[in-house]
């Protein structure tokens, strides 16, 4: 009796350790509202991509890509630039560096794309927030891909970006619904951009 109980529980301890090792992290989709406004409370159950400096999510939401960056031991990076890969292609974004924030400071900054490093041919392509959460600098931007001249055709496409400041593994999701519609401008307002 007693070799069967030491033998039932050596089953359920494998079976509970296959469990946690077999688990699929919880991606995101445009569904879990987030909202670029210096306030990143809405990314806590987002899955995020580890590497070697930080950490970096994404979430989709119609025409544009939502992005947190979360460091482990420097500043957001603006340079180094937030490579996107999309249906084939790689497009550029990149801001000014911002340094380091203090905590509980917040701090706005504007994106520009272009096909290169530092490139500026599609112009402003989007806006973000820095911050510092007392351990961590992070950051949230939006990007719009209409602005990178994507249109309704990737639609379901996979949608990588890294820099090369947090690490080499891209955070990952899939454009959710681009819309052709002809309002891509963004205004601040006091509770965030309004796109």
């Amino acid at each position: 009796m007693k070799l069967w109980k030491l033998m039932m529980a050596g089953v359920v301890a494998l079976g509970l350790a296959s469990a946690v090792v077999t688990a699929e992290p919880v991606t995101a989709q445009a569904s879990d509202n987030i909202t670029i406004d210096g306030k990143f409370s809405d990314w806590d159950n987002v899955h995020l991509t580890e590497n070697n400096n930080g950490y970096m999510a994404l979430v989709s939401s119609g025409k544009y890509v939502n992005v947190y960056v979360k460091m482990k031991y420097s500043q957001v990076p603006g340079h180094g630039d937030y490579i996107i890969k999309i249906g084939g292609k790689t497009y550029h974004a990149w801001f000014d560096d911002i340094g380091n924030v203090s905590k509980g400071d917040v701090k706005n900054f504007t994106l520009t794309g272009g096909n290169n490093y530092d490139g500026t041919q599609y112009g402003n392509v989007g806006m973000g927030y820095a911050s510092n959460d007392g351990s961590h600098n992070i950051a949230e931007f939006r990007l719009d891909l209409t602005k990178f001249g994507l249109s309704k055709s990737a639609d379901g496409e996979e949608v990588g970006i890294t820099n090369s400041n947090i690490g080499s593994d891209p955070a990952m999701t899939k454009v959710d619904a681009i819309e052709n519609d002809t309002d891509s401008t963004a205004t601040a307002t006091s509770g965030g951009y309004q796109w």
